[in-house]
């Protein structure tokens, strides 16, 4: 998603003004240190870091900095925002969540940090910030010469990431056990080397011969006996995930262990946004609705990257919406590799939930691969054993952690990927029933299926490893209302609690990743034993690039609701085919998303 390339950040001179007052060291209680009001949401068992967190601070590095911090710990932080943010003596520091982050930023509640973090970072490196994480909580709350707020790439900074929440995938390791399935951590680097030579860089993978020593063997549905291995390191692709699930599902698979299900998810994001589609569209001037867009997606794979619509792109980037459809003769240009459309991908996630006999669109049917009836209680379809795989939130992994029955690990959630000589045949009608999985190590009449990662020149054919930040997500911010003379001291607090020491302590509640990815990617991280006992290297892989999902684009989410109404309680549920529902909604969406003053820049 990409709006106005023209983008210019914005300081009041309010803002100017108070900037220079507060690094001049105004706002002192008398006592040698300011006094400052941090509130933060106890939800998600993090009242005890957040207490540890201001203890820290004042018992160390807020001495040096001459602030002492009180904790106001509080319930429905984010239902309370506009008023506590606007009170004149309430928070000096606050932790907003992304779903209302933008909602905050039109009503210019909160202060812009840029002069801050130019003058007095510290030891705040911003650049070990994911930019997806940081770009969340940019915005700009002046309106541009066009009459419009721009948000992200260029806009001003009103917040920093107070620890990135990725979705991740949930598995029952209990399950996986069962089915016989060898479960390895390798990170993709890794893969082909050492004592990991012949394993392929897959999610999930069937082998003919072990490729691991002292792997165990199995039936696999087609019959075959196999090597069964995943991969808790790498993001399966769409076909491995439905075939995965297969396995677990009894009406594909009679002896499907205890569960009914093989996958549970409610979430299109990494679907869509895998091979660069989104619900929205901007076209240089307006978004309209394009969950279901039929133009294909494009992955630049010229080596010196190649230029559309006036705007460069590196080797392994995807076209966005605006400029491939502002590009006359995209489709014959060199160097780029055609995507599937947001519509196939769109698709794919619908047909997942939609029952076998119903038709999704164009005499597609669904999968029936999760249980729609469970949408509600996906957590608690998970919880029970009743699905195997499940797409959820980080924050999720604590209520996890509380079931006795239940063992369970994460990994990756599934992403675009595509492998020399596909990742599939037929045995018979292209039915979900006769799909099976290419063996690595198996001739199927062509060759020698190797499992290779397929590559066009130099750049591999792989989608983006987006997922959506949960509503756990949350910024930290200054209420503009707050005392001025304190907004120093506020940025110095802001600042540690955004900071490696901080971010570990926050970690150990096991809702987040610490933002800094040396931080995330240390010991101190990865090999820490507070909490669950989580594959830690997928969570960090996953906040690489998170966004704030669809209900965070704008300054309200309602926009979203009429359409996922229809999504969640018709499409999924067979009774509605993808084109009868986008002749349904698409002219409302597109009417709700003209009154929209928010432009979104992503590059």
């Amino acid at each position: 998603m990409k709006g106005k390339r023209t983008v210019k950040t914005l300081f009041s001179l309010a803002a100017g003004c108070a900037i220079a007052c507060s690094l001049a060291g105004c706002g002192g209680d008398g006592n040698g240190a300011t006094k400052i009001r941090f509130y933060y949401d106890i939800g998600g068992d993090r009242t005890a870091v957040y207490s540890e967190i201001v203890d820290a601070y004042n018992n160390g590095q807020g001495k040096e900095d001459g602030v002492s911090v009180i904790k106001v710990p509080l319930t429905g932080i984010a239902e309370d925002a506009q008023a506590n943010l606007s009170r004149k003596n309430g928070a000096n520091v606050y932790t907003l969540s992304s779903k209302i982050f933008r909602k905050m930023a039109v009503l210019d509640l909160m202060l812009e940090l840029d002069g801050y973090l130019e003058k007095d970072a510290g030891d705040l490196d911003i650049t070990d910030i994911p930019v997806s994480a940081v770009d969340t909580y940019r915005f700009t709350p002046n309106k541009n010469a066009d009459g419009v707020f721009e948000a992200e790439k260029g806009a001003s900074l009103l917040g920093l990431p107070n620890g990135i929440t990725p979705s991740v995938l949930y598995y029952n390791k209990s399950f996986f056990n069962l089915a016989k399935i060898n479960v390895i951590s390798v990170p993709e680097s890794e893969v082909g080397k050492g004592e990991y030579e012949k394993v392929k860089p897959h999610g999930y993978a069937e082998y003919l011969e072990a490729p691991v020593a002292g792997m165990q063997s199995t039936t696999n549905l087609a019959g075959d006996t196999v090597y069964k291995v995943f991969n808790n390191q790498i993001p399966m692709n769409w076909e491995e995930l439905r075939y995965l699930a297969k396995t677990f599902t009894k009406s594909y698979n009679g002896n499907s262990l205890p569960s009914s299900y093989g996958y549970m998810t409610e979430w299109w994001f990494n679907y869509g946004w895998s091979v660069g589609g989104d619900c929205i569209g901007y076209d240089g001037e307006n978004y309209s609705f394009t969950v279901c867009d039929k133009t294909p997606n494009y992955l630049v794979t010229a080596k010196d990257g190649v230029t559309v619509n006036g705007e460069r792109y590196a080797a392994g980037e995807i076209v966005e919406y605006e400029d491939k459809i502002n590009e006359s003769g995209i489709a014959e240009m060199d160097g780029l590799y055609e995507l599937p459309s947001q519509y196939d991908a769109f698709l794919e996630f619908c047909r997942l939930a939609v029952p076998r006999d119903k038709e999704v669109d164009d005499g597609k049917y669904g999968y029936a691969l999760l249980n729609n009836k469970s949408l509600s209680d996906r957590e608690g379809s998970f919880m029970s054993g009743e699905s195997a795989i499940m797409m959820g939130e980080l924050s999720a992994s604590v209520k996890y952690s509380a079931v006795s029955t239940l063992s369970f690990d994460v990994a990756p959630v599934h992403q675009y990927r595509e492998y020399v000589g596909g990742s599939t045949y037929y045995k018979g009608a292209e039915t979900l029933d006769n799909e099976y999985l290419k063996v690595i190590g198996k001739d199927y009449g062509d060759g020698v299926y190797t499992g290779d990662l397929l590559y066009d020149g130099d750049t591999p054919v792989v989608g983006r490893a987006t997922t959506f930040a949960s509503g756990f997500s949350q910024a930290l911010v200054i209420p503009k209302n707050s005392d001025p003379d304190k907004y120093d001291a506020s940025w110095k607090f802001l600042r540690y609690v955004a900071g490696g020491e901080a971010q570990l302590i926050l970690a150990k509640a096991n809702q987040s990743v610490p933002n800094q990815t040396s931080v995330a990617n240390s010991d101190a991280y990865l090999k820490a034993t507070e909490g669950n006992s989580l594959n830690r290297a997928a969570l960090v892989f996953s906040s690489q690039e998170t966004h704030v999902g669809d209900w965070g684009y704008f300054e309200e989410g309602e926009w979203v609701t009429a359409w996922a109404n229809v999504l969640n309680k018709e499409v999924r549920f067979g009774t509605e085919t993808l084109n009868g529902f986008i002749t349904r909604v698409k002219a409302n969406a597109d009417t709700a998303l003209a009154k929209k003053n928010i432009v979104i820049n992503r590059r």
